[in-house]
Order: structure tokens, then sequence, then C-alpha cells
């Protein structure tokens, strides 16, 4: 989302959302890997959790939608966020 013209910011949006949506769709509970807190969840929730959202959300305008289609991403988002390594 560095891109200086808004076509390839929106190419990299589009990008971003549809990594997002597989995600969900790959994500078997809570965590990544149902109850089991894992890698998978401590590689990707300093990108999603800890901030670095919020600054695409400030910055370049950048939200996940809240709509069924991201429904288990936000799940996971605040099941991570929930834990008390992130509080």
């Amino acid at each position: 989302l560095m891109k200086k013209e808004k076509d390839e910011r929106q190419k990299a949006k589009d990008e971003i959302l549809a990594g997002l949506r597989k995600f969900g769709e790959e994500c078997k509970g809570p965590y990544f890997f149902f109850d089991e807190f894992s890698i998978v969840d401590i590689s990707l929730s300093p990108w999603f959790v800890g901030g670095r959202l919020q600054v695409l959300e400030h910055y370049r305008d950048f939200t996940v939608p809240k709509t069924p289609d991201y429904a288990k991403f936000h799940d996971w988002k605040e099941a991570v966020g929930n834990r008390r390594s992130f509080n």
C-alpha cells in the first residue's frame, strides 16, 4: 500500500483482502489451528492485532469489511487480541 498511484494502492488492497478471505477459509477455530495458539497466530498477529492494521486504516483508509466474508478473520483477531500476552 506504499504505491503512490491510487489504482496501484487499490490493487494492493484487493490482494490483501483476498488473502484475508483465504485465511478465514483456512482458520479452524478461534485460532488458526482450532483452540491451539500456534506459530501461525504468532507470526500474523503483529500485522493485524498489534497495531499495523490501524496504521493502514489511518494513512491509507484501509479497513477489513465487517461482512460474512471476513467474519472468521475478525473472530481470530478478537481471540488473539484477548490473549493476556496482547493486553
